[in-house]
């Protein structure tokens, strides 16, 4: 594996697992749980798919797996207001100031996870456009 592009993975890795231990068994956090699952189940099959790949057949081998097509879906879906949006919807529903700040706190750690996670995703396809 090309060292820039393992360095990527890596980082989306890391990224993806802290999002999922962040979220997960928490159920107005199932979407985003779920979506940090699939991307590292994802980039562990690929991983076994390009074990030992020669340099030539790994950058075509990438483009062509189920992993770049979901963090692609990932980057283009607005997960942050989507997740965003549904806790607001649900705060409406509950009068309490200190659920209301723990949500919010919740938000912001998860939004430096994910934005984290697509920045990783960003560097992935720079490298594979080159």
């Amino acid at each position: 594996m090309s060292k820039p592009i393992q360095v990527i993975f890596s980082e989306i890795q890391e990224a993806a697992q802290a999002l999922f231990e962040l979220t997960r068994e928490l159920s107005l956090l199932q979407v985003m749980s779920d979506s940090a699952l699939e991307v590292l189940v994802a980039l562990d099959a690929l991983s076994e798919q390009l074990n030992g790949l020669q340099e030539d057949a790994f950058k075509e081998s990438i483009l062509d797996s189920e992993l770049i097509n979901l963090l692609d879906e990932i980057v283009d879906v607005d997960a942050i207001s989507e997740l965003e949006e549904h806790l607001f919807e649900t705060m409406d529903s509950i009068d309490d100031t200190v659920l209301g700040v723990f949500l919010t706190e919740l938000l912001e750690k998860i939004e430096r996870r994910y934005t984290r996670l697509i920045e990783a995703v960003h560097e992935l396809n720079a490298l594979l456009g080159e």
